[in-house]
Formats: C-alpha cells, sequence, structure tokens
C-alpha cells in the first residue's frame, strides 16, 4: 500500500488516502481520469487569508507582473507563456520562488474565479481533482465559469467564451495555473469579445 498525504494551499484541504496500485484501474493514467474528485473547498482559515491577500502589496504586484508579461509585453521570462489556437487563448504561469509566495497560485486563482464573477459569467463548477501519475502526484483545483445566460438578436451571447482556470500542484508542491478561454465559432452564438479586453479588466488596478 501507498500511503499520501496532501496538503493544499494555505490551509485548504487535508487528504489522506490509500492508495493500492492493483486497484488502480486501466486508463486512469490518462490526463483525464482523476484517482479522486471532489468540490472544492476552501477552509475558514483560508479564506480569512485570502480576504486580507487581496488588500496586501503582494496581490497589486502580481497584478502589474501579469500585465506587464501578457498585456505590455516588458517581462519576456520562460515562467510566463502565452497560449492562441484559434479555438482558444489564455496564458500559463510556471511557479517560481523568485516570483511567488507558496501561496500565491491558489490565491490568484480564485483572484482572478472572483473578478470573472464580475463581468456578466458564472461559477458553473469549481473541483479538485487527484492523480497518481507513474512518478508523482498531481493535484489540479479547477474553476469553470460560463457567460450568464443572455440572447443578443436571436444569439446567444457568449461574453469572451467558457473561461477555465486550474491551478496544479506536483507532489504537494505548487507547479503551474493555467487560465483559457474557449470560444465558440457557430452561427448560433456571438462573436466573442476581445481577448485583450478580458485581460484589461481581470488585471487592471483598483
Amino acid at each position: 500500500m501507498l500511503v499520501t498525504e496532501q496538503k493544499y494551499g494555505f490551509g485548504v484541504t487535508t487528504f489522506s488516502k490509500m492508495i493500492n496500485p492493483e486497484d488502480i484501474p486501466a486508463g486512469s493514467s490518462h490526463p483525464s481520469v482523476p484517482l479522486h474528485q471532489e468540490m472544492l473547498k476552501r477552509t475558514a482559515e483560508a479564506s480569512a487569508a485570502y480576504v486580507e491577500w487581496l488588500d496586501s502589496n503582494e496581490y497589486a504586484y502580481l497584478r502589474r507582473t501579469l500585465a506587464a508579461a501578457f498585456l505590455d509585453g516588458t517581462i519576456n521570462e520562460p515562467h510566463f507563456s502565452i497560449t492562441d489556437t484559434g479555438m482558444s487563448a489564455g496564458f500559463k504561469i510556471l511557479w517560481h520562488s523568485e516570483r511567488f509566495d507558496d501561496n500565491d497560485m491558489w490565491m490568484l486563482a480564485d483572484a482572478l474565479k472572483d473578478r470573472v464573477l464580475e463581468l456578466g459569467y458564472s461559477l458553473y463548477m469549481s473541483d479538485e481533482r487527484h492523480f497518481a501519475r507513474t512518478d508523482y502526484a498531481e493535484v489540479i483545483q479547477r474553476h469553470y465559469l460560463k457567460p450568464t445566460l443572455l440572447l443578443q438578436e436571436g444569439k446567444v451571447d457568449q461574453r469572451f467564451g467558457n473561461i477555465i482556470i486550474e491551478y496544479r500542484l506536483i507532489d504537494n508542491a505548487p507547479y503551474d495555473l493555467k487560465f483559457s478561454v474557449q470560444y465558440y465559432h457557430d452561427h448560433k452564438y456571438t462573436h466573442p469579445l476581445p481577448y485583450k479586453q478580458l485581460l484589461e479588466a481581470l488585471l487592471e488596478q483598483d
């Protein structure tokens, strides 16, 4: 038996599990098949720390850093990358000790989620998925947001598109954060609003 104890974020979750490798079903090594999945819930301690963090210089600094990396282009480092496939757009942040504290990633994921909610979106799901990879343990905390259902000239208003925010830990340590917008090119939907406009709304200083 493999016994693991995993702690996610600042007082977020403590989850102990017993894993028998023989019980892992065939195909569970596929990235989309978790060993365990549950709704994502923050403890009272974590929620209080998050509220305090939102008013901190650290959060303001991170937003300035992300704006420099993804809007202005004045930061060009391997920790920050941009994705654009034609059907989706977004960015990825690799955790690095020179840029981030241990709790910055999950708090940033929650902050991005909360700001998206102010832009005409609803939270469809927040969950936490646990994976047992061959050489490491992986946890993905995910926020999935959809535009509030509105019709515009007979079409569904997709705003910027569906938004997925994923914070990943590898062996209990912060690893990366991915923000992606997925949109439809379909006559049933309005044309998506510009992705840059979304970034500006998320990263602008209050």
